[in-house]
C-alpha cells in the first residue's frame, strides 16, 4: 500500500476552513483573499485521480454514490430538523422548490452551501476525459492549455448570457459553464506533479501578472467573487495561481503538516462541510455582528466536528447491530 500523501491532506483541509471560514459573515479582506477555497478543493481532488482501471460507468456510479449519497444522507435530516423546528415554533415551512433544488444541488433556489457538490461531482465524472486529453501534455502545454481555457470560458459566458429563454440559459449556466469553466483547475491538478520547478514558477508569475492586469482595468479593485457564478475571468485566475502557489510551497511545508488533526479534516472533509451548515443557519441571528466573526468561527467549526462524530458513532452503532 503506497505511503499517504499528508500534504494532500493538508490542502484539502486548508480549503475546507477557508470554505467554513467565509461562511460565517467573514470581514472584507477574508472573502477576497480566500476566494481560491473550491477551486483548490478541486485542485486536491483532481491531484488524487488514478487512471481507469475498469470501465467508465462503473466508476462513474462509484463517484456518484461517494459524492451524492452523503449529501442527500445529510438533506434528509437536515430537513426533517427543519420541519420539526418550524412545526414546534408555528414558522413557516420550507418551500418544496427549495427542497428540490437542494437535492439537485441548485445555486438557487436551494438552502444554499449544496452547490459546491454539484461541482465535485461533474469534475469528478469529467477527469477521466480531462486525462484521456492531456496525459501526455508537457508543462508548457499545460499552461497554455490552462490558460486557454480560461479565455474560451469568457465568451462562452457571453454568449450564454444572450440565450433569450431563460430556462435554458439558466440550465446552461448551472451545467456546462461550471463544468467547462472548473476544467481549468481540474487540468492543473492533473498535471502539476510534471512541472519542473522553473515552469511552475514561470506559470505563477503568467497567472500573477494576468490578475494584475485584470484588476488594474477594474481600477485596483481585487473582488474575484464578482466572478463566481458562473466562474469566469478573475476568479479562475486566482483559483489557478492560488492552487499552484500552495503546492510550490510543498519543499517548504511538507515536514509541517504532518499530524492527525490535518488527516482527520481531509478523510472528513465532505461531511464536516455538510455538517458545518446546520450551525451556520442556527447562528443566524449573531451573523450581522462583524466583531464575532472569529467566535463564530469556531462555534460552527466544533460544532461540525462535534455533528459529525456523533453521526459516524450512530451509524457505527446501527451497522454492529445489524451485524449481529
Amino acid at each position: 500500500m503506497a505511503e499517504r500523501d499528508t500534504y494532500i491532506d493538508f490542502l484539502r483541509a486548508i480549503g475546507l476552513i477557508l470554505l467554513i471560514g467565509v461562511h460565517v459573515n467573514a470581514p472584507e479582506w477574508y472573502v477576497p483573499m480566500r476566494s481560491f477555497d473550491v477551486p483548490l478543493m478541486v485542485f486536491v481532488s483532481c491531484l488524487c485521480y488514478k487512471p481507469l482501471r475498469g470501465g467508465y460507468l462503473a466508476y462513474g456510479w462509484k463517484r456518484f454514490k461517494r459524492i451524492y449519497y452523503p449529501v442527500a444522507t445529510f438533506l434528509v435530516i437536515f430537513f426533517v430538523m427543519s420541519w420539526l423546528y418550524c412545526h414546534l415554533l408555528g414558522k413557516p415551512q420550507l418551500k418544496l422548490t427549495t427542497v428540490a433544488g437542494s437535492f439537485l444541488l441548485l445555486n438557487w433556489p436551494s438552502i444554499g452551501y449544496v452547490w459546491i457538490m454539484r461541482v465535485f461531482l461533474m469534475m469528478a465524472l469529467l477527469v477521466p476525459l480531462l486525462y484521456s486529453c492531456v496525459k501526455n501534455a508537457g508543462g508548457v502545454a499545460t499552461s497554455i492549455a490552462v490558460l486557454g481555457i480560461i479565455v474560451v470560458q469568457h465568451f462562452m459566458v457571453e454568449a450564454v448570457a444572450g440565450i433569450d429563454n431563460k430556462i435554458v440559459r439558466y440550465a446552461v449556466d448551472e451545467t456546462v459553464l461550471y463544468a467547462f469553466g472548473y476544467s481549468s483547475v481540474a487540468v492543473l491538478g492533473l498535471k502539476i506533479r510534471d512541472f519542473s520547478a522553473r515552469g511552475l514558477y514561470a506559470f505563477l508569475v503568467i497567472t500573477g501578472c494576468l490578475i494584475l492586469v485584470f484588476i488594474s482595468r477594474q481600477g485596483w479593485i481585487f473582488d474575484p467573487q464578482e466572478y463566481k457564478y458562473p466562474p469566469q475571468s478573475l476568479y479562475l485566475l486566482y483559483g489557478v495561481f492560488g492552487s499552484g502557489l500552495m503546492w510550490s510551497l510543498r519543499p517548504l511545508l511538507a515536514r509541517y503538516t504532518k499530524g492527525k488533526v490535518f488527516t482527520y479534516l481531509s478523510e472528513q472533509s465532505m461531511w464536516l462541510y455538510l455538517w458545518h451548515i446546520i450551525p451556520v443557519f442556527a447562528l443566524a441571528p449573531i451573523m450581522n455582528k462583524p466583531d464575532m466573526w472569529a467566535g463564530r468561527y469556531a462555534i460552527v467549526l466544533v460544532s461540525a466536528v462535534m455533528l459529525n462524530m456523533a453521526y459516524q458513532h450512530v451509524k457505527n452503532a446501527g451497522r454492529r447491530m445489524l451485524a449481529r
